[in-house]
C-alpha cells in the first residue's frame, strides 16, 4: 500500500470572484465594527453630558429662590425741589 504525503496533493484554488467577496465581506464587517464602536463611545460621552446636566439641574432647582429687593427710594407726591 502506497501512500503520497498531502504536501503532494493539487491545493484547489478558489475562483477569483470569490476571493473578492470574501475581501468585501470582511472589509465591509470591519467597517460596521468600527461605526459601531463609535457609535458606543459617542453614547457614553452624551450620558456623561447628561448625567452632568441633571446633577447641574438638581442643585440649580435646590438652592432657594432669590427675593426680590424692595424699592429704596420712596417716591412723594407732590414735593417739589426749589
Amino acid at each position: 500500500m502506497s501512500t503520497r504525503p498531502i504536501a503532494d496533493r493539487p491545493t484547489p484554488r478558489p475562483r477569483p470572484g470569490a476571493v473578492r467577496m470574501r475581501r468585501a465581506l470582511v472589509l465591509a464587517g470591519c467597517g460596521m465594527l468600527g461605526v459601531g464602536l463609535t457609535a458606543c463611545e459617542s453614547t457614553e460621552q452624551e450620558s456623561a453630558k447628561i448625567g452632568r446636566e441633571s446633577e447641574a439641574a438638581a442643585r440649580a432647582a435646590a438652592k432657594p429662590a432669590a427675593k426680590p429687593h424692595a424699592a429704596t427710594h420712596t417716591h412723594r407726591k407732590g414735593s417739589v425741589s426749589p
